[in-house]
């Protein structure tokens, strides 16, 4: 399979894409191990179907912003974004997937 990784960076206190001034994006070839075909592959493809509706307001909320790219990680405070507040480390019932699964 095919996709892209991508870079951003920029001076010494950046803390999320919006404050990034550099970029780079490269094409790969992903190879994530799992057989096509497979039950792994298949839970896979049904948890990429739904998250791609936290994605898609993540992303329509940060173009709309003139952002690069979107990014469920940024770093919260007085920039943060509404529709990308989700950090793994920090879940809540609150967060983009929290409201996109419901409460717990």
């Amino acid at each position: 399979m095919t996709g892209y990784r991508g870079y951003a960076w920029g001076p010494e206190m950046t803390r999320n894409f919006s404050q990034a001034t550099c970029f780079y994006e490269e094409d790969v070839t992903l190879d994530i191990g799992i057989k096509p075909g497979s039950l792994e592959a298949f839970a896979t493809y049904l948890h990429s179907l739904a998250d791609a509706y936290s994605h898609r307001d993540c992303v329509a909320a940060t173009d709309a912003l003139g952002w690069g790219w979107a990014s469920h990680t940024v770093v919260f405070g007085e920039d943060s974004i509404w529709e990308c507040n989700y950090t793994p480390v920090r879940l809540s019932n609150e967060d983009s997937h929290g409201r996109e699964f419901g409460k717990a």
